[in-house]
């Protein structure tokens, strides 16, 4: 069957204006009424009310279109192409990421200056261009027969073409987001090197045609291809080693820009763990893992509703007698794409003895210690919730699921019962950085320096490195956020939660957020809030680490009250210093 790629021209505004919208009657826009790409604008509604026109936003940009307006998915019916759909050489055109996200996807299409046409994998966070995966051969040269001069696409602007290649997760690795077929893939499982490693308990499926080029970290030449596979066994970093020409390539973890390519002459040996194989193939492509899982639904709601009808017939009188079913929900109900446990507010009201024992209290809750089942652990109960957040506060908890780090506080579970929001996080022993920093007793300088070095590494994995959606500003960096383990490991709580308690906001453009003292000047600009303004709070943590003195110090005089703020404090020593 023919592989459909679908390509379109995304239009990317900047959403800047400071001129408001005006809100049109059905199917009636005012002259010189205006459109503007930015967050929350008012788009033009048809006389029928069933139409919108305007702009949708696509993660860091806006595109131009016409949706259904009275269902929640907002289905877009238009957008515009890039003119006519006919293509010149040295032009470009990009991938979607999916039916609903317009955004640039995985794949570009170019036609170059010499004729020739190309389909490219791209890397869709940092648009670097990969492998070529088809040309068409159509290049000038004085050898050629077939010239390409422009590409003509039919009516529905499709491009057919049966040597496409379908993205696959080989055995071992499955797909990060099921619902994106060509998606990045995840390893079923991570061998933990720190904790020791068996050789024992892994194994090797040889595959062929396969290579991640460029991702090698150990070359052994000349050897043969049982020591290759020996080598990678024993080795616990080594997720696949290639084989070719009495040449083993040794390559880990992230693998990235796989390619199957029967021109590749060269054997995979892919690393398993023996407990997980379970008799599937190598490979397991988009369409047939559909027709499975079709087939499975049929048969087993075909099972489930023959024994839904005889366990009715079966257990009437006993249900007319037992009304009331007595449900655990300790771990059976989930949050999309997770595995935390949901628990209900009874079980979190015992679980603290009724928020009895309070440990703290921040700007979106107080914090109670309680314990589940034998594990202490502290619960966050959420006091500033807004309206109709369900799927919002579901969408932040999913995201800071997401996130796996050292110097994080780990989220154990959650609960959304009613209007009531609580998070469930690992209990810190030690509390909080500030009544550590600023007690009696000054810490010595090698504790204190290996806080900012874990204070810094948790701010770069939620800046740059976390895997979630949308990158995370924690917007509230101060020693009352920072927690400290039995070891004085520093664990960054609170992350989130700021964006998660804020409408509609993609990009932190709203009121000044975070505490006296280590707010970033950019809160007082009225500009686009960035990950910067943690990196300004960072600094003035930094400066208190030093000095152990507050950022804010409130001395009362005769007279008046006299406030000692420590970066200007920073600052005339620096001019001291300077002038000297």
């Amino acid at each position: 069957m023919a592989r459909v790629l679908n390509f379109i021209l995304l239009t990317t505004l900047v959403p800047f204006s400071i001129i408001a919208q005006q809100t049109n009657e059905k199917g009636s826009v005012p002259v010189g009424a205006s459109l503007m790409a930015m967050d929350n604008g008012i788009p033009w509604l048809s006389p029928s009310g069933d139409f919108a026109f305007g702009f949708q936003r696509q993660k860091d940009s806006f595109l131009l279109s016409i949706w259904y307006d009275k269902i929640s998915e907002k289905t877009v019916v238009w957008y515009p192409k890039d003119g006519p759909m006919v293509m010149e050489r040295s032009k470009e055109l990009n991938s979607k990421i999916s039916e609903t996200n317009f955004s640039r996807g995985r794949f570009q299409l170019v036609l170059l200056p010499d004729g020739n046409l190309l389909l490219i994998k791209r890397d869709i966070p940092s648009g670097i261009l990969y492998n070529v995966y088809y040309r068409s051969g159509t290049r000038d040269d004085f050898n050629s027969t077939n010239t390409g001069i422009q590409l003509i696409f039919d009516e529905t602007g499709y491009i057919l073409d049966g040597n496409l290649t379908n993205c696959e997760c080989p055995q071992g690795f499955s797909l990060l987001d099921p619902n994106d077929p060509n998606g990045d893939c995840k390893p079923d499982f991570t061998p933990n090197c720190e904790e020791g490693y068996d050789k024992n308990q892994f194994g090797l499926i040889e595959l062929t045609n396969l290579d991640w080029p460029g991702f090698d970290y150990v070359r052994v030449q000349p050897t043969n291809e049982e020591t290759c596979k020996t080598f990678c066994l024993q080795d616990c970093f080594c997720a696949v080693a290639i084989y070719r020409d009495e040449t083993c390539w040794k390559k880990k973890l992230p693998l990235s820009n796989g390619k199957k390519d029967p021109s590749l002459v060269v054997k995979a040996f892919l690393k398993y763990r023996k407990e997980d194989l379970h008799d599937q193939p190598p490979y397991v492509s988009s369409t047939e893992k559909k027709t499975q899982r079709s087939l499975i639904v049929v048969i087993l709601s075909t099972c489930v509703f023959v024994i839904f009808i005889l366990s009715g017939v079966i257990c009437a009188g006993f249900f007319l007698i037992h009304k009331k079913t007595t449900i655990n929900h300790y771990l059976s109900s989930k949050l999309v794409d997770t595995n935390l446990p949901r628990f209900t507010y009874q079980e979190l009201v015992e679980a603290t003895g009724g928020f009895k024992d309070e440990l703290g209290k921040g700007a979106f809750g107080t914090v109670y210690k309680g314990v589940i089942g034998v594990k202490t652990v502290a619960v966050k109960k959420l006091d500033r919730v807004f309206e109709d957040g369900e799927k919002e506060f579901k969408t932040e908890v999913n995201a800071i699921a997401k996130t796996h780090h050292k110097n994080l506080v780990q989220l154990l579970g959650y609960c959304d019962d009613g209007d009531q929001r609580l998070l469930v996080y690992e209990y810190m022993s030690n509390g909080t950085l500030a009544s550590y920093l600023f007690g009696d007793m000054r810490p010595s300088w090698k504790l204190r320096s290996d806080v900012i070095v874990g204070i810094a590494k948790g701010l770069a994995y939620l800046h740059e490195e976390c895997k979630c959606s949308t990158q995370v500003i924690h917007c509230d960096i101060n020693p009352q956020n920072i927690l400290l383990d039995d070891c004085y490991n520093a664990k960054i709580s609170d992350f989130g939660l700021a964006k998660l308690l804020m409408m509609n906001q993609s990009r932190m453009s709203t009121g000044i957020r975070g505490t006296k003292g280590y707010v970033a000047p950019e809160w007082f600009r009225n500009t686009l809030v960035t990950a910067k303004v943690d990196v300004y709070s960072f600094g003035v943590l930094l400066l208190e680490m030093i000095s152990c003195r507050k950022s804010v110090v409130i001395n009362e005089s005769d007279s008046k009250d006299v406030v000692e703020v420590l970066t200007d404090w920073a600052w005339d020593c620096y001019q001291e210093v300077f002038d000297y």
